[in-house]
Order: C-alpha cells, then structure tokens, then sequence
C-alpha cells in the first residue's frame, strides 16, 4: 500500500490447497483497502490455452498486483502467457515456484521481478545462536552434503533442533515439563528466522516475500527487518525488460523508455 498498489487480481488452480490460499485474499485486500478487479480458477498444471482467457481480460482490468496460487508447472505457463499478451501487473506474486530451479531454467530472464511467498529463504540475513549459521550458510552445506538445493522442509527441521537445544539450555534442564514453559514463553533465534509459538504451539513467524533481482537471485523483501533487499516496485514493462537485457541501447549511450523503445540521450 505505501507504494502504491490499489488494486488485486487472482488466479488459482482448480484444487484444495490452492483454492484455499486465495481464499485469503479478500480478507487481506480489505485490510490494506484494495480492490479485486476479477478473480479466475482454472484446470489443474494449466495450459497457455487455459491462461490466455484470463491474461486477455487482466490485460484491459489492468490490476496492479496479481496473485496466482499454482503448482510449480502452472507458473511457467502464466509467465509465458503474459509476454505472449505483452502484458504485466506492477507486481506478480506467486504461491509457490519462486526459488524452484525449474522454473527459472523454463522461463530464463523473464524471472525477474517476479515475487512469491515462502516460510523461509537463504537470502533471509539472520545468524542461528546454536550452529552460528546464517541462513545461506545452511544452504551451503545442505547443498555440498546432500546434492540438493535447500528448501524450507530441511531450514524448519535443522531450526527445530536448534530451538530445542536452546530451550533445554534456558530450562537447565531434560525435565520435559520445564522445557515446554521455555518453548511456550521464549523467542528462539534460528537459521529460519526468530521464532515464538502461540497459545496453540504454533509458529507466530510471518511468512516472507521473496522475489528475484536483475541477477536472477531470490532476495527477501518483507518483512522489513529481515529484508536482504529492497522490493522493486512496480516491475517493468516486457519491453522495457528486453530493451535493457538484450538490446545495446544502454551501451550505446541510450535511455530505454517504458515501451521498450531507446531515446538518444544526445544527437552529434
């Protein structure tokens, strides 16, 4: 809301967990006083042929933020399917797939900018007090030992120990009655972030916002306090993105403007 986004779209795939994750949006959009323009479910893994409906519709709605609640195939054919139209919100946010090798390999440069949301991230800058790991640091390693890229389920594991050990270190004690007090009332700071539970035993950590930057890196963007960067907002345009990834404008001594096109900054 403080840079500017007034207005929501969604989109979701036709099944439970993902219904269930838009489901929130109409909560969130009163809270923070946006309106939905439209809302959109479509097949299970849809196709750019199921998508291009809707991206013709968003395109004239012009919604500046657009939540799509897919499986990991469907974020590919989304992204596909906006530059197939040349159209882009200010800000695309997705459920899953932001981090995911798959999705970066199918859909290349195209990456940037987009944004999701995930419990955790390497980029997140905090410090476990237990391993002294940072979040990449974890990354590192689960990387060289396991060959595999390190998703939330192994972060929130690795924390688990971690605040385990801290709070039989704050109880001074295995009494497992005295401990659950520690992990009822304490704030346990992890590779997964600075973790407290509520009434329930839940976890009271806000989810993050993640999203890629010109490199193709995923930072996080919010929360503030845990930020790796700053969120850009709003996205450009799929011709401004061309003119500055793959024509020599720039270099030339060029502006590219927003439609994509080059403006000399001088004539000799």
């Amino acid at each position: 809301r403080g840079v500017g986004a007034k207005s929501v779209a969604s989109i979701w795939e036709d099944a439970s967990f993902t219904r269930g994750v838009c489901a929130g949006i109409p909560q969130y959009s009163s809270t923070f006083g946006m309106e939905i323009l439209s809302t959109h479910e479509v097949p299970v893994s849809p196709t750019i042929e199921d998508l291009e409906p809707v991206a013709v519709q968003l395109a004239d709605e012009n919604p500046d933020v657009v939540v799509t609640c897919v499986y990991d195939a469907g974020c590919a054919e989304w992204v596909k399917t906006m530059r197939k139209q040349n159209w882009s919100p200010k800000a695309q946010v997705f459920t899953v797939c932001v981090g995911m090798r798959s999705f970066e390999d199918e859909v290349q440069s195209d990456a940037e900018y987009m944004m999701g949301v995930s419990p955790w991230d390497a980029s997140l800058p905090i410090q476990d007090v237990v391993t002294g790991w940072s979040a990449k640091d974890f990354a590192t390693l689960f990387l060289k030992y396991t060959s595999r890229v390190a998703t939330y389920h192994a972060a929130s594991a690795a924390a688990a120990l971690g605040i385990t050990i801290q709070a039989i270190e704050r109880a001074n004690s295995t009494n497992t009655s005295l401990i659950q007090k520690e992990l009822q009332s304490g704030l346990f700071t992890t590779l997964y972030g600075d973790i407290s539970f509520d009434a329930n035993g839940q976890s009271e950590a806000a989810s993050l916002l993640l999203q890629y930057d010109t490199n193709r890196n995923v930072q996080t963007v919010f929360p503030e306090p845990q930020r790796s960067k700053e969120i850009f907002y709003p996205m450009p345009s799929w011709g401004l993105r061309d003119c500055l990834n793959l024509a020599p404008c720039m270099r030339g001594g060029g502006i590219c403007q927003e439609n994509g096109t080059c403006m000399c900054s001088s004539i000799s």
